[in-house]
């Protein structure tokens, strides 16, 4: 499997993020693929998104989008693609969405499709994130970043839920937990059926300032899906956005293809060198056991191994190349010493044992500003 760079940084310099999405596997297709989040002109952003063919022969396919809080699509489209093909689509040109829209859509086909997706901001604010189509709702997703006003930048999670069924509500409760396993805050919504709810989780009754912590969203009735979203409440920081897929499922290992870090060369040389936060989530029913995330460099060599303790159902954890026992000089240019590339592998040891992964890549958005950065997530994929 893989994780692609959509975007290189420009020879401008003006644009330093770099839009992550997994690749698909041969199994991942499926005859119907959600898109949770779809904006046009809205929050200044616009979504852009592509529909490929992953079956064996032509398929018919029918895109519908959906307005929040509605259960009736606001614009219809059927299409056909070849083997292999794919089919592109702007928000920002589609007329029949209107002057703006907020949304989500739906894809159904005859066979086999999947989908990926990057929101980007309609200013010069360079903000810009992508996500994977989902194939299939569950009744549980797990979020293992969930963050109120965090840090320096006033980092804030968002997410957006849709309805999976086109018949069935969903009664949908968001429940947050801080890094010692315990429930601080929680959210709840009726979701129409086919519709999209957006939470806030700044806006969660009793959540902490300077929260990082994890979430789990259920439902009852209608299976759902999730899309995660961070970005920050200060205007000074307009650039930062990240985008990953919420879980329904966890494994014992699971595999971080691009991985990097620096010490030297963060905000020296802005949008150069990054930096990779891992935040690892216990989605079982019994704690995690040892949890060991290995770094590897491009060769396969072992540079680093970090040993965290078991963490409990829902409980979170984090890591960084530099947090790990190794060559601290080969972990500090992690991924850039002996040539570029790096990943890891993240795996718990309890029987049974569940987790999740969402992996932070941060660049520096400023020579002369430390807390200025922009970011982006793509989520960690099983392995076993």
């Amino acid at each position: 499997m893989a994780t692609v760079v959509q975007l290189p940084q420009s020879s401008s310099a003006s644009v330093r993020n770099r839009p992550l999405s997994n690749g698909f596997g041969s199994n991942d297709g499926s005859s119907k693929v959600l898109i949770a989040t779809v904006l046009k002109n809205k929050f200044n952003q616009t979504t852009k998104f592509s529909i490929q063919n992953a079956d064996t022969t032509a398929v018919n396919v029918t895109l519908r989008f959906f307005a929040v809080g509605s259960a009736t699509p606001t614009h219809t489209e059927t299409f056909s693609l070849g083997v292999g093909t794919a089919r592109f689509f702007d928000a920002g040109t589609i007329s029949q969405l209107g002057q703006s829209f907020n949304g989500s859509a739906t894809i159904e086909a005859s066979g086999k499709v999947v989908a990926t997706v990057i929101e980007a901001t309609i200013d010069n604010s360079y903000k810009v994130s992508a996500f994977e189509g989902v194939a299939q709702g569950s009744n549980t997703i797990y979020m293992p970043s969930a963050l109120c006003k965090f840090g320096s930048t006033l980092q804030r999670s968002a997410y957006a839920v849709q309805n999976t069924s086109t018949t069935d509500s969903a009664e949908v409760i968001v429940k947050y937990k801080d890094k010692d396993n315990n429930i601080v805050a929680t959210q709840t919504a009726h979701i129409l059926a086919n519709a999209k709810f957006s939470f806030q989780t700044c806006d969660a009754s009793g959540i902490p300032s300077n929260f990082s912590g994890s979430a789990t969203i259920t439902s009852s009735g209608a299976p759902i899906v999730a899309i995660g979203k961070v970005f920050s409440e200060n205007p000074a920081y307009a650039a930062l956005a990240t985008a990953f897929v919420g879980a329904s499922a966890g494994a014992s290992k699971l595999a971080a293809p691009y991985v990097r870090w620096t010490e030297s060369r963060f905000d020296i040389n802005p949008g150069n060198r990054q930096r990779a936060y891992i935040a690892i989530q216990n989605v079982g029913s019994e704690a995690s056991g040892t949890i060991t995330v290995k770094y590897y460099d491009l060769n396969g060599n072992l540079i680093g191994t970090h040993t965290i303790n078991s963490i409990n159902p829902g409980q979170k954890a984090n890591s960084t190349p530099v947090a790990a026992e190794g060559n601290k000089d080969d972990l500090k240019e992690f991924g850039y010493k002996g040539g570029y590339g790096g990943s890891a592998t993240i795996e718990c040891a309890g029987t049974g044992c569940q987790i999740v992964a969402v992996v932070r890549i941060a660049s520096a958005n400023s020579a002369t500003n430390t807390a200025d950065i922009v970011a982006e997530d793509y989520n960690a994929i099983p392995i076993n």
